[in-house]
């Protein structure tokens, strides 16, 4: 019941510009990860590609 109340209230409160999702999975779940890693790079300052990822990478 207190977690639902928080959860509640956070959802609540939050500023219009905080992109919040609720997802109905494990932190282990690989869909979890793969959703946290997706939204993360949707507000780094610059597009992240495989060649920004890799660069200075040595072979």
């Amino acid at each position: 019941m207190a977690n639902a109340a928080l959860v509640a209230r956070l959802r609540d409160d939050l500023a219009p510009r905080v992109d919040y999702r609720e997802l109905d999975l494990s932190i282990n779940d690989p869909r979890f990860a793969v959703e946290a890693a997706e939204a993360l790079l949707r507000h780094l300052p610059i597009p992240v590609t495989a060649a920004t990822t890799t660069a200075g990478q040595e072979e």
